[in-house]
């Protein structure tokens, strides 16, 4: 059953999907997939989990890569397809976590931008055994999450403990913990930690992003 605090979340951009895309696209897909080729070679089949407007799986696709999105907001399904017509087989409308509707092993990598942290960690676990699942042996699972203020690489002492969840005004839920927990929390799902890196928030607002490159943990 979906949260109370999911559901909150997915209204909201429900209510208001043609405005929340306009703001996603004027930002360049780059900023968050640069490294990405790094781990997952040109025409290599992904899945993007929260695939909101449409921008990163249709940058992906103009790129000659093989993608595929999944959006729990009806709308912004929609919406990512009234902006990029070429993704309108495929993107696929489904709340998560949930069962993913592929085969095992059927990916070679899972990206995930700006998602993650809508989710409650028992959630984000239920997530990455799916994630797991359908990724190919030595698959990439690669995504973005907003960090808490005061992460560790502020260098504030105690900070790598720092979990929190919170509401912004919007009602929207928010998972705020520290690079070590987040990556302490994947590792923990049967993936390996290879990158992590921290960037400043590409909409000039006073935080920092995180973007990790983990791999399908085959040892």
């Amino acid at each position: 059953m979906i949260s109370s605090a999911a559901t909150d979340t997915l209204t909201y951009y429900d209510n208001h999907a043609a405005a929340t895309a306009q703001r996603y696209e004027q930002v360049d897909s780059r900023l968050f997939l640069e490294g990405l080729p790094i781990w997952v070679q040109n025409k290599a089949k992904i899945l993007d989990l929260g695939s909101g407007s449409g921008r990163d799986a249709a940058f992906l696709l103009s790129e000659e890569y093989d993608v595929y999105g999944i959006d729990g907001s009806k709308a912004m399904v929609e919406e990512s397809i009234r902006l990029h017509p070429e993704l309108s087989e495929r993107l696929t409308h489904q709340i998560l976590p949930g069962p993913l509707p592929y085969r095992d092993e059927s990916f070679d990598a899972v990206i995930s931008i700006a998602f993650l942290m809508h989710l409650n960690r028992s959630d984000v676990q239920e997530l990455c055994r799916e994630v797991l699942r359908v990724l190919s042996p030595h698959g990439v699972f690669w995504f973005s999450i907003r960090l808490p203020a005061g992460d560790e690489s502020t260098g504030q002492p105690g900070a790598e403990d720092h979990c929190s969840e919170v509401f912004d005004e919007s009602d929207r839920f928010f998972l705020r913990q520290s690079v070590t927990l987040w990556r302490e929390l994947i590792e923990a799902q049967g993936f390996y930690c290879k990158k992590c890196y921290l960037d400043e928030d590409a909409l000039g607002r006073s935080c920092q992003w995180g973007r990790f490159a983990f791999v399908k943990d085959e040892r």
